[in-house]
């Protein structure tokens, strides 16, 4: 009898120290940093007096932990994703702009081992009546075949021309954040040809998570950037946080894209900037 209810207690004091444990690891996860309104103040008038200005409701207040993003390249097995836009029986020719594949109305171009060029030379007659929706519709199918996986292809843009070309632009993104570099453009033109142009990138998961750089001091480092517009008053416009898979990276199968903020600005005279900061506070791959 003693012995039952000292296991009882045994266990339910192991229960309880599982959940503290289990609490303690979540807060860790979602550990932030908040920023003092008197540090975001000191930093928007350094920014003054050095001829920038910003909303400061722009700057974000906590930053959560960051962590790189294991990008897949679905090029690198060719077969399977030549099969997936074109069906099983293909031709293929080895051109100066790159490796053809062909089947009946559709053509797949592979360049740099990680862009595409997908031609539907009769995508009308599978559209129907066009519409934004329509065209919108098929061609989100159309890189679902690919591999693409939809909940991270976000629609940027839709613009329909004066002579009735059907122009869309999409951008990749994981939890919210865009993966730099990936948009995606798809083309419909008035005789019905479907053209859509990218990068094969799959994101497939997260790992390292880190303790993210204070948004403050991102915007210090842009004062002192060499290649931002001297000499003339700027306002930034944006601050975003997503993932920049890197420069030269044509030829992989997978690759750690890096956490950074993205600082976008445009001068009095109409110049734009845009720049790249890390966003983690050592960088911990090479």
């Amino acid at each position: 009898m003693y012995w039952s209810r000292v296991k009882t207690i045994l266990i339910i004091l192991f229960v309880v120290i599982n959940i503290f444990l289990l609490v303690n690891m979540v807060i860790s996860l979602n550990q932030s940093i908040v920023i003092s309104d008197k540090t975001i103040n000191n930093t928007v008038q350094v920014l003054q007096r050095n001829d920038i200005t910003i909303n400061e409701q722009m700057i974000p207040r906590r930053i959560q932990n960051v962590s790189f993003l294991v990008i897949e390249n679905a090029i690198q097995d060719t077969h399977q994703f030549v099969s997936r836009g074109l069906g099983q029986s293909y031709e293929k020719q080895i051109k100066d702009s790159g490796t053809i594949y062909t089947h009946q109305t559709k053509t797949l171009i592979l360049e740099n081992a990680s862009d595409f060029i997908y031609t539907d030379t009769a995508a009308y007659l599978e559209i129907g009546d066009v519409t934004k929706q329509r065209v919108e519709r098929y061609v989100r199918r159309i890189l679902e075949n690919l591999g693409f996986q939809m909940k991270h292809v976000k629609t940027m843009e839709m613009i329909v021309q004066d002579d009735l070309t059907y122009v869309f632009t999409f951008k990749q993104q994981y939890d919210g954040k865009p993966i730099l570099q990936s948009d995606i453009r798809a083309t419909l033109s008035p005789g019905g040809t479907l053209t859509i142009e990218g990068v094969a990138w799959l994101p497939k998961r997260v790992e390292d998570k880190v303790p993210s750089r204070q948004i403050t001091s991102v915007l210090i480092e842009f004062i002192r950037r060499e290649d931002r517009p001297k000499d003339e008053v700027m306002e930034i416009t944006n601050l975003s946080l997503g993932y920049f898979p890197g420069q030269d990276i044509d030829n992989f199968k997978e690759v750690h894209a890096a956490p950074v903020w993205k600082i976008e600005a445009i001068t009095v005279n109409g110049k734009t900037y845009e720049g790249l900061f890390e966003a983690i506070k050592k960088p911990i791959r090479p």
